[in-house]
């Protein structure tokens, strides 16, 4: 909250409740940008500073690890100040609460602060034994190799009830009746699940149920009770059955009440409005001479009498309709009531033609009379279009037949899927793992199972937590419910819930915003904190939001007041929901930032064909437009108005910066061409996970090729490798190998060849296009390659196959030479690196790695290219879900226009509800024509839980929206496509109810809603939607500009719409109608779009080449470019050497630790990669240099002729590796040197060098002796690393304080039983006779600098004593 940064925390009311009332159980409604996680933090602290309370016994939940993270972090550092506070405030009388403090500070990182998974792991890696478990589980964090062991399992499962399947028809088996119909309901689920060609379809139904039951407390008993909401007795009226009660009757009166409410709409309009105008019409309009006007007019208004009689019985109807379903009347009369209803009500008008053809209506009463229809057709097209085919298709016994049959497939789906779950508890079990469904299901078993321990351990759970706190609330589910509320105390509750409804947006993820409803409406506001004897709990609103600007907070209002309410969006959008914008630190400047709404025009208004000039940017789809208009608005912002925002945290105002801009859109569809045309923009963007992973031709390059290791009869990917740039074949020489040897497959082809060149000394024809001997060595390195890969592949892991093909082939440097090859190289690293993870699994090899890819493309679970560094200052895009908790100054929504991805509900033979269970298809054979048809009936079951799903799916609709529009800080975008302006406005207009609040129901939760047709008719009433704020951009017949800032498109629109907005207008209530909201409206077409996104490229070409001319031509640079060209760095010489030094280069300088003035490196005299000594302690020496790179070892090269340097790097790695468990001998030496060999650390000829002898005489010397006794406090290959001050190092940088980094690795050191510290290092020199102290003391100065690095690591009071062991001679020499 920004308010907080320089003033401290001030709390609201509402906040201050969240902070300080408990002692029972509180939900806190906390809107976007509320402070809600402050809240929490000052929750906490009030308890541990102020109460007492220790850390450890409270439960903190988080919805994800990174918030987990960040309350820890934000903890800590509140806790820190406050100590501070304490300490400088030097008060005695405070030494407990200091001491406490630092306690609780150390308790942070242990306090159970976590997601509810890491919760759940905890408990049960504590309390194992009561589930039965092993120990030493796994957690199965890959969904892929989830997805494969289940699919394993259920390919099992599957075939046992094929198999029982084939048996039930043998005539030999010993089955019962009973128990071959059981067997053949298989056959049914699959003729009503699965597709004729397989089985897939049902398989993963399946899985889906699985995953549906585990969401709930009890995923057996969820199964089990599939078949129950189908159960109606033989003598039971439907209108008696459990369906029909708690489910069917509720919808089917919902739908009534809306028909009803239309036609009584209708109704009324004809008597108050129409009727009149008519009456009117006839008296004052028609001519009195009009040939038997008398006679003309008296049979029109009978005839109208006559349809208002009608209308009154039609209403009649529909009462006596409704009535009979709350008095529950029998199904079969109700039925008989439905389907005699009907609409003729609405008389047939005719509007005047002529004077002597006056008809029945005039110009006025035309959209009196559309509206009228509008209400009939809607109320007809409700009952006869979905009440009574949903509900009232089928007779009484017809119904009851079909639920019984539907029950039985249901009992038995129940039963497979039970046995999926089964063996896949049992298959989990046996490879000692577990997955996140486990972890919250198992931890419930341990709290709540109905034993003695499980009873002893959510009692001791109880009395450990003081309080329960959740964060993000709204998005748990029913097991998260279930386990929290388990561990809750009952007297007093203790729980503290903080979210809000409205920004439940996992769904997918099985979370139930009706739990945080259920509360919402069951708890009371009190003022005091004290709940009265009937109130179960505690309910605060936190309604200020500290993160937009006023308009943001206007604009949300504004849409969900009317979009929102518990009928379909399951939460009224009232005065407690509606955002009230609490910052009041944003200065004036702010105020004048309106929200924009941008719709590209699709249609085309001229001809492709007309001339467009030189454009280079031509717009090919309404992505693209969309995107262009997205991009025209950035760089406008950017480049032209140079748009000013304010920096909360600065506090000031500051220039709009490309990393101030978030684009938010609900999938990640567009995400690759947003980076492809922002790129092309020169507009720097961080797109999240574009999921194109395994789509990158150097992966799938590598895919195919380990394809065709693991089998490379595979002609697909062994084509692909042949042709990419490993081996290079072109298509000629493809061609030519197929033509040579046309039959079997392509390895045979060229295993063939091969053998013809070899073995018959046979050389195919020669072509004009290719040589056969340049065909024969591309083949020949082919196969040797292949061969030697899959030998590798049998003998190593699957990580080290990789980097053996990238060494082998050199691709990964290939790869580095592409265009965008840092990418391609961290790809083909990220495919070296997720082979290592998954050696890790449950699979091995190469077979199950290529499987377990093709998996994941099969889910559409690619992954995101590896970054190679996300641009700083570059906009964002990400879809919704991902920005959630996330805040922007500018936020651009695009693809508004997109519809809701609502085709699962109608499109799936089943549908699935937590409360409801299952809804299906009921498939039945019959006979014709002596042809077998499929019959499909829907059951009433399926269209209750479509109808519900449809709701629920329109309600996280709305609420992704609002999480979307609350993202925005000061300024916000809706952007999206329509086939033109008035379409637009047209659809907007027919979604509004007039004199009402909410948008209509039907226009609400349609199957073709999407974001913008709700946006657009939530402002179409505001008194800000108007000629001044509604434009359209596009171009004149000349293809020049009408306006720069568009014409007012209102003004285009017909006379009927102008009005028909007016009335809206006049009709709405004052909070739309006077809505404080500001926004503007812009339709841009492409030629317009086109033009301006071209014309700001052109300028920045133009810019260009005008830099350009005046180079050319000598002319000057502007003084402020000459300024910055010119600038000289103030600590040249700094720039001369590296910060970062080794030991080895500068050891000499050290010889002699206690002089202080110890020689310096002449930086001046730089003329050679290695370090240039001079004995003299305080001449000038020249400076270091360092080479870069990270060429291969030499001693991992196959070399014949090795080095010294070479020698002593390879015994030291030996050094390094020497297990001490046992002696050293000959044998565990050689053991060692064999290991790294066969690692590829060792060359042959280079291991063949190394002085065995001389690294056994080590360990027999009186030191070596030392070191084996005392391993303990062995330290070998220790890294060290100190700072030492440049001007002590280098000459001629006097004055200058920045330090340098000293690196290097200590062979060893330890600290025996005296607390003296033994320093050794070894050197493998070629050591002549009577030499040893003279080699020794080379090596002074190193093992000086070691000796202070370790003082400055153990103390500087520590004694250190300094050894060589020189292998040559297997000499120690203490120096």
């Amino acid at each position: 909250m920004s308010n907080e940064k320089n003033t401290g925390f001030s709390p609201t009311p509402g906040q201050f409740k969240a902070i300080n009332h408990r002692g029972h159980d509180v939900l806190v409604a906390a809107s976007a940008g509320s402070g809600k996680t402050k809240v929490l933090i000052e929750r906490v602290l009030k308890q541990v500073v102020d109460n007492r309370v220790d850390l450890s016994s409270m439960l903190i939940v988080t919805f994800t690890e990174a918030a987990a993270k960040e309350m820890r972090d934000r903890l800590t550092k509140e806790l820190q100040n406050k100590l501070s506070d304490l300490v400088a405030a030097n008060d005695p009388n405070q030494a407990d609460l200091i001491n406490w403090i630092r306690r609780q500070l150390l308790a942070v990182n242990v306090a159970d602060i976590s997601t509810i998974h890491a919760f759940c792991l905890h408990l049960i890696q504590k309390y194992y034994y009561t589930c039965d478990i092993e120990p030493d589980f796994r957690l199965i964090s890959d969904d892929t190799e989830r997805s494969l062991i289940r699919d394993d399992v259920w390919d099992t499962v599957r075939e046992n009830f094929y198999q029982k399947l084939e048996d039930s028809y043998q005539s030999d088996n010993k089955l019962t009746i009973s128990q071959r119909q059981d067997a053949q309901l298989f056959e049914k689920l699959l003729q009503i699940f699965a597709k004729d060609r397989d089985d897939d379809d049902f398989s993963e139904l399946v899985m889906r149920a699985d995953e549906f039951a585990s969401a709930t407390s009890d995923p057996q008993k969820w199964l089990l009770s599939l078949s129950q909401t189908y159960k109606i007795q033989e003598q039971e009226d439907v209108s008696a059955s459990f369906i029909w009660q708690n489910t069917l009757k509720e919808i089917i009166v919902s739908q009534l009440n809306e028909i009803i409410t239309n036609v009584q709409k209708r109704n009324d309009l004809y008597v108050d409005t129409l009727r009149p105008e008519m009456e009117e019409y006839w008296n004052s309009e028609v001519s009195s001479d009009l040939k038997d006007y008398a006679k003309k007019k008296r049979d029109r208004f009978e005839k109208y009498d006559k349809k208002q009689q009608q209308q009154v019985a039609e209403l009649s109807t529909l009462q006596g309709l409704l009535n009979a379903v709350n008095s529950d009347f029998a199904y079969d009369k109700i039925r008989e009531l439905a389907r005699n209803c009907n609409f003729s009500g609405k008389p047939s008008l005719v509007k005047r033609t002529s004077e002597t053809r006056p008809n029945d209506l005039n110009d006025q009463a035309i959209s009196t009379n559309e509206q009228m229809k509008k209400y009939q057709d809607f109320a007809s097209d409700l009952l006869t279009k979905h009440l009574i085919p949903d509900y009232f298709a089928l007779s009484g016994s017809e119904l009851i037949s079909l639920m019984q049959r539907s029950e039985k497939i249901l009992d038995k789906f129940a039963e497979v899927v039970l046995a999926f779950r089964d063996e896949y508890q049992k298959e989990k079990k046996r490879r000692h793992l577990l997955d996140f469904n486990d972890l919250e299901h198992y931890a419930l078993q341990i709290v709540s199972a109905p034993t003695d321990e499980s009873r002893q351990i959510k009692g001791m759970l109880q009395k450990r937590y003081s309080e329960i706190m959740v964060d993000e609330y709204q998005d748990t589910n029913g097991v998260q419910e279930a386990l929290l509320t388990a561990i809750k105390k009952t007297e007093p509750s203790n729980m503290f819930m903080v979210g809000d409804v409205k920004q439940s947006i996992y769904r997918f993820r099985q979370a139930d915003p009706a739990l945080f409803n259920r509360k919402y409406h069951d708890f009371a506001e009190v003022k005091d904190g004290n709940l009265s004897v009937d109130q179960v709990g505690e309910k605060i609103i936190l309604a200020e939001n500290f993160r937009s600007v006023q308009n943001v907070a206007d604009l949300t209002n504004l849409i969900f007041r009317q979009l929102m309410d518990e009928k379909i969006g399951e939460i009224s959008y009232d005065q407690n929901a509606s955002l009230k914008a609490g910052n009041q630190s944003y200065p004036a400047q702010t105020a004048h930032l309106s929200a924009d709404i941008l719709v590209y025009e699709s249609k085309q208004e001229q001809a492709e064909e007309d001339d467009q000039g030189d454009n280079s940017f031509e717009i090919d789809s309404k992505e693209q437009g969309q995107i262009y208009l997205v991009a025209n608005r950035i760089k406008k912002m950017i480049n032209e108005d140079h748009q000013q925002i304010f920096d909360r945290d600065s506090g000031e105002m500051r220039a709009l910066e490309y990393q101030d801009i978030a684009i938010l859109a609900s999938t990640h569809g567009d995400s690759l061409l947003i980076a492809e045309e922002f790129k092309n923009l020169e507009i720097p963007v961080n797109v999240d996970n574009t999921n194109n992973y395994f789509k990158t031709i150097e992966i799938q390059i590598m895919m195919s090729l380990l394809k065709i290791i693991d089998n490379p009869h595979q002609d697909i990917p062994l084509v692909a490798v042949l042709r990419s740039p490993l081996y290079q074949f072109d298509e000629n020489q493809l061609a030519y190998l197929r033509i040579q040897l046309p039959h079997g497959d392509f390895y045979q082809t060229l295993t063939d060849i091969r053998y013809q060149f070899e073995k018959k000394g046979q050389q195919p024809e020669k072509s004009i296009k290719v040589q056969p001997k340049e065909i024969y060595d591309k083949v020949c390195r082919f196969l040797d390659d292949l061969t030697s890969f899959r030998i590798r592949g049998r003998r190593n892991d699957l990580a080290t196959l990789i980097w053996s093909i990238y060494t082998r082939t050199g691709f990964l440097d290939y790869a580095g030479g592409m265009p965008g090859g840092k990418q391609r190289q961290a790809n083909l690293h990220a495919l070296y690196e997720r082979a290592a993870e998954y050696e890790k699994m449950s699979y091995k090899g190469i077979f199950q790695f290529v499987r377990f890819i093709k998996k994941m493309q099969e889910k559409e679970h690619d992954l995101a290219e590896m970054s190679v560094q996300d641009r700083n200052n570059a906009v964002s895009f990400m879809t919704i879900h991902k920005s959630k908790g996330l805040e922007y100054p500018v936020v651009f929504l695009i693809n508004a226009h997109k519809q809701f991805n609502l085709r699962f509900i109608s499109s799936e033979p089943y549908v699935l509800d937590d409360k409801l269970g299952m809804g299906i298809d009921y498939v039945e054979t019959v006979t014709e024509d002596e042809r077998d048809i499929q019959i499909k009936t829907p059951t009433p079951v399926k269209n209750a839980i479509k109808e519900k799903t449809l709701q629920k799916s329109i309600a996280e609709e709305m609420r992704k929206l609002y999480v979307a529009l609350t993202r925005a800080e000061q300024k916000i975008y809706i952007v999206g496509e329509s086939k033109d302006a008035l379409t637009a406005i047209n659809n907007w207009v027919s979604l509004v109810n007039e004199n009402q609040l909410i948008l209509n129901d039907a226009g609400r939760k349609k199957s073709s809603s999407n974001y913008l047709d709700w946006i657009g008719a939530a402002i179409i009433r505001s008194s800000e939607f108007s000629t001044e704020n509604v434009h359209r951009f596009t171009l004149s017949e000349d293809n020049s500009k009408i306006t720069e800032n568009g014409s007012d498109l209102l003004d285009e629109a017909q006379d009927d719409l102008r009005a028909k907005i007016s009335e809206l207008k006049e009709q709405a209530p004052s909070i739309i109608k006077n809505s404080p909201a500001k926004f503007k409206v812009e339709f841009w077409d492409k030629q317009r779009l086109q033009l301006d996104i071209g014309a700001k490229q052109d300028k920045v070409t133009e810019k260009a080449q005008q830099w350009a001319k005046r180079q050319a031509q000598g002319g000057q640079l502007p003084p402020q470019y000459s300024e910055l060209m010119e600038f000289q760095y103030p600590n040249d010489q700094l720039t001369r050497t590296t910060a970062y030094q080794s030991v080895t280069d500068i050891k000499r300088l050290f010889e002699d630790p206690d002089n202080d003035l110890m020689a310096q490196i002449d930086i001046d005299q730089i003329d050679s990669p290695r370090l240039q000594q001079t004995t003299a302690k305080n001449e000038d020496q020249p400076a270091i240099y360092l080479q870069h790179g990270f060429n291969r070892p030499l001693f991992m090269m196959e070399e014949n002729d090795v080095t010294p340097a070479q020698i002593g790097t390879a015994t030291h790695l030996v050094f390094q590796k020497l297990p001490l468990t046992a002696p050293v001998t000959s044998e565990v030496v050689e053991t060692v040197i064999k290991e790294l060999q066969s690692d590829g650390l060792l060359s042959e000829s280079l291991a063949k060098k190394i002085n065995v002898d001389g690294i056994i005489g080590f360990y027999h010397s009186k030191l070596g002796q030392k070191i084996m006794s005392n391993q303990a406090d062995l330290k070998r290959e220790a890294p060290i690393a100190m700072l030492y001050p440049a001007g002590k190092l280098f000459a001629g940088f006097n004055g200058i304080k920045q330090p340098v980094l000293i690196h290097g690795i200590i062979d060893g050191y330890l600290t025996d039983e005296d607390q003296t510290t033994l320093l050794f290092d070894y050197k493998t020199d070629h050591v002549a006779a009577g030499r040893s102290r003279e080699v020794a003391e080379k090596y002074r100065g190193q093992l000086n600098l070691y000796s202070l690095a370790l003082q400055s690591i153990l103390g500087e009071n520590t004694t250190i004593e300094k050894f060589i062991y020189l292998v040559d001679t297997s000499e120690v020499i203490q120096l």
